[in-house]
């Protein structure tokens, strides 16, 4: 594909269209960056699969990434046009879902699959890995439902622990202090899981209270889980599994926090 037909392509409405549609699905950042916790305004949207190459995949959207001049340069070698390997990472991300399982096939996947999607959206791609999220009231056993449904190599998502791990204190030391830093963490993580991004893990486990339904729904939208599993366990039950938690002393400070958590109870909507 010559370089006439590019130039006119990125000169062309439907490109400026396009274009301007995957920075708002972006939100107007790198995604790049994302993946690294940075946050960073893109500045140009990207073909994974290079336009001189893959022109059917023009104007579809998961073979469109918005960045930032850096990591633009990041994607293919200026002087050899070649794609580098982090260039190469994103093919390998989309290659099943954009239909192409290898570049050195392409001519025959495409003809043994007639003609492809290219309608194909950012919502199409297989994720990389489950998202379960367990949920209820503190000492309904939601911890212990995750430890005897993991695998080893899954990962767990639990204010708690970050906490601990900040601070090397007891589950309910007053570390009000470094709560920021431990919600600040967990937020990083949760955009990893909202971009399928970086972790490499069969299942991803996120323990959270959730009392609020919104507060469920806003979960639900998100971190897109494959389930969310309500421990629902009675206020009697909470009691007496906090009671006997070895690991929490200030029992009182469990009380309040068990019967706060119902107070703030929703139900669905009807």
């Amino acid at each position: 594909m010559g370089h006439r037909t590019e130039n006119n392509f990125y000169v062309s409405d439907g490109w400026m269209m396009k274009q301007a549609d995957v920075m708002k699905r972006d939100g107007y950042k790198c995604r790049e960056c994302t993946r690294y916790g940075t946050t960073r305004k893109a500045e140009t949207v990207y073909h994974i699969y290079p336009l001189e190459y893959y022109p059917q995949y023009s104007l579809t959207d998961i073979n469109l990434l918005s960045l930032c001049n850096s990591c633009r340069s990041k994607m293919c070698e200026d002087n050899t046009n070649s794609i580098t390997a982090v260039g190469m990472s994103w093919q390998r991300k989309i290659e099943r879902d954009i239909g192409i399982i290898d570049t050195d096939t392409i001519d025959r996947s495409i003809t043994d699959q007639g003609s492809l999607d290219t309608d194909a959206t950012e919502e199409d791609i297989i994720d990389t890995f489950r998202v379960v999220v367990v949920w209820g009231c503190p000492g309904s056993g939601k911890t212990t439902y995750v430890k005897e449904h993991m695998q080893k190599g899954d990962m767990v998502v639990d204010l708690d622990y970050f906490k601990q791990a900040i601070s090397l204190q007891e589950k309910d030391a007053s570390v009000d202090n470094l709560l920021p830093v431990a919600l600040v963490l967990r937020e990083c993580i949760y955009d990893m899981i909202s971009s399928r991004d970086i972790i490499d893990a069969d299942t991803v486990w996120v323990v959270s209270s959730l009392p609020r339904y919104t507060d469920r729904e806003e979960i639900r939208r998100n971190l897109r889980p494959d389930a969310m599993i309500y421990i629902n366990s009675t206020l009697e039950r909470c009691i007496e599994q906090a009671m006997s938690d070895t690991e929490r002393h200030d029992k009182e400070l469990q009380l309040k926090i068990i019967h706060k958590w119902h107070e703030d109870f929703t139900e669905p909507p009807l």
